[in-house]
């Protein structure tokens, strides 16, 4: 008899959305199910256009394709903001929640305080620590 317990993996049911704001600075977080890069990418896009006066639009996913992972997909983007402050703490929350077939984008609205490189960290990983722990969790 086959394990099955390598083919399964946890993600969340629908698009979730949540809101921080920190030193004047506002964050939006949104977080949704995906299956592909393609399909990560266009709604990156999506949510760029839709939010068009942010500042930056920092996001992180990680796919698992054809039950493997070996094959998945994982990118992040800091998305202007100094390198590794937002995309690496954004998929550091889609890791420790244990998910697949996810996608959080991280809006930003500049305040007009600088927040310092361990303060932008902290806020983008609060960010999307905040979306996926109010999203409904599922297992395929």
């Amino acid at each position: 008899m086959r394990d099955n317990s390598s083919d399964e993996y946890l993600t969340i049911k629908n698009l979730a959305q949540s809101k921080l704001k920190i030193k004047g600075s506002l964050f939006i977080a949104t977080a949704l199910p995906v299956s592909s890069e393609k399909e990560a990418r266009g709604w990156i896009k999506k949510i760029s256009r839709k939010f068009f006066d942010a500042t930056h639009h920092c996001f992180a996913y990680k796919i698992k394709i054809d039950q493997n992972p070996a094959k998945g997909g994982i990118k992040y983007s800091d998305a202007g903001e100094p390198r590794g402050t937002a995309g690496s703490p954004i998929l550091s929350a889609i890791e420790s929640e244990k998910l697949s077939n996810v996608l959080v984008v991280v809006t930003r609205w500049f305040g007009g305080t600088k927040l310092g490189t361990g303060g932008l960290s902290r806020a983008y990983r609060l960010s999307a620590q905040a979306v996926l722990r109010d999203c409904e969790k599922v297992k395929f």
